[in-house]
């Protein structure tokens, strides 16, 4: 029972870390997307990521699009809770 206990403590005392670590990633991924950091990536924040990582102009008709599809409170931003799941969604296929 003794090396039951140890192996649970083990066990359970890593989990943390984990979640810990790729929250803190997550963070810093928000961050670095939240372009003027108000805690929020804007459809401004969205198009900015978008022009870097395509280099051309994104219609806002398509940044609305993709803003609509993961802000799940209908204000027109991206929070971290929203960004979370978004990722998570897409890191599960």
């Amino acid at each position: 029972q003794q090396a039951r206990a140890s192996g649970w403590s083990i066990l359970t005392a890593e989990r943390p870390k984990r979640r810990t670590n790729a929250s803190d990633g997550l963070s810093k991924l928000f961050s670095a997307w939240d372009g003027d950091g108000d805690g929020a990536i804007s459809r401004a924040d969205l198009a900015r990521l978008l022009r870097f990582v395509t280099n051309t102009e994104v219609a806002n008709k398509i940044l609305d699009g993709l803003i609509s599809v993961v802000d799940s409170d209908g204000d027109g931003l991206i929070d971290f809770p929203d960004f979370a799941r978004w990722i998570r969604r897409g890191a599960q296929g």
